[in-house]
């Protein structure tokens, strides 16, 4: 038993099949067009959807480059802590996914359009290797058209 539970933490985890990453990638790309509207809106539920969002991206991104995934409560001191990490998670995202992450969860924007643009920011990172057809537009229509 303890072998195959070492062997199976060392096999790296596959990442994302390309057209697994562009139908996620559609999804948050549809979650960031609300966002927008929330900015937009001034509506008072932008700020706990960035939030939503920021952890959505980190979510997608582990999946996409096939790292295990890590629990938010543990997210920032598992990328802050290394000694900590080394002894639970061997691997990380590169340094500039970390910094525009912990900039996002640190940072207290009072301006929600600056706040929306560093979302942006690092929604374009994440999936900057992503190519969107338009085959893979997912159209998500509200049951509340009024009140979003």
């Amino acid at each position: 038993m303890q072998e195959y539970v070492v062997n199976k933490f060392v096999t790296p985890l596959p990442p994302l099949s390309d057209d697994e990453a562009k139908e996620q990638v559609s999804i948050l790309n549809n979650r960031l067009e609300k966002l927008e509207k929330f900015a937009m809106d001034d509506h008072i539920g932008f700020e706990h959807f960035s939030h939503l969002m920021i952890e959505k991206i980190r979510k997608f991104y582990h999946k996409y480059i096939g790292i295990s995934k890590i629990p938010t409560s543990k997210v920032y001191r598992i990328y802050t802590d290394e000694d900590y990490r080394n002894s639970v998670y061997k691997e990380n995202p590169e340094p500039e996914f970390l910094n525009m992450y912990l900039n996002l969860i640190t940072t207290n924007c009072v301006d929600k359009l600056q706040r929306l643009q560093m979302v942006k920011d690092f929604y374009n990172y994440a999936t900057r290797n992503i190519q969107l057809g338009s085959d893979y537009r997912i159209l998500i229509k509200s049951r509340n058209i009024g009140s979003n």
